[in-house]
């Protein structure tokens, strides 16, 4: 009777830990697929980043090999100019400096929006020697810059703070898949580190699943890094205040 008790309690154990088993993996291939897709589409946009200012160059070379004139206004003059220009309908103005005398100056206004899924973000490029406006345009318009147009769509997908959830929400996305995947194969992941699990196998497909095994192990720290700073850098949008209508002050003056 004993051993009749122990029996059908190992194979109760054992039914339910193969059902958790399942389930685990389960969620694992969907998160993965999901946050997959997702690290391949930022990964991409990340790695162009990287090289923005270069490229920046490249597609604009009339913005940075301007010609030296002897009057330069200063960035105090060029800031008030935008300022008092665009300051309508704008939360906040940030100027970037350049590098050389022969660049211009580019400037990012970021609107007041009640639409969340609308981008906020207002590019202006000015001549620094003549005031001239060289240009100006949405972050969203691939033809006003196509580097800020892949760095809004690395930051939010073009969504506005719709797509900053989304972000979020992959990001925690991959971090379940990291958790699950660990728990999946945590038996074959000293194998893998010190690469005891050979890759062979009857039939294409358990070659690949052992692929798999070393590539997701081997990039466990890595997608850990990458995807929890993302989280932890856009964490504010699971906040109420990151909802609230941005206020405009009306009727100030420039000084």
């Amino acid at each position: 009777m004993l051993r009749l008790i122990c029996g059908l309690t190992y194979l109760i154990d054992f039914k339910m830990k193969k059902h958790s088993r399942k389930w685990f993996y389960k969620l694992h291939r969907y998160t993965g697929l999901i946050s997959g897709i997702f690290l391949l589409l930022i990964g991409l946009s990340g790695s162009i980043l990287v090289y923005f200012n270069e490229l920046e160059r490249v597609f604009n070379p009339s913005l940075y090999n301007l010609e030296i004139e002897s009057e330069r206004f200063s960035y105090d003059s060029i800031y008030h100019f935008v300022a008092n220009k665009y300051h309508e309908g704008y939360v906040s103005i940030s100027m970037n400096i350049p590098r050389t005398n022969h660049e211009v100056v580019s400037f990012t206004l970021v609107q007041a929006t009640h639409d969340n899924t609308t981008n906020p973000y207002f590019l202006v490029s000015v001549n620094p020697y003549t005031m001239e406006i060289m240009r100006q345009g949405s972050y969203s318009s691939i033809s006003t810059s196509f580097m800020h147009w892949i760095l809004l769509f690395h930051d939010s997908l073009h969504l506005g703070k719709l797509g900053l959830l989304i972000v979020v929400c992959l990001s925690l996305t991959m971090f379940v898949s990291i958790i699950t995947g660990i728990h999946i194969y945590w038996k074959n992941i000293a194998d893998v580190l010190f690469f005891r699990l050979k890759l062979r196998g009857k039939t294409s497909n358990n070659k690949l699943r052992i692929l798999h095994r070393y590539i997701g192990v081997w990039a466990i720290l890595f997608n850990i890094i990458v995807f929890g700073t993302g989280f932890w850098m856009l964490r504010g949008m699971l906040t109420p205040e990151a909802w609230s209508n941005e206020k405009v002050q009306k009727n100030y003056t420039i000084v």
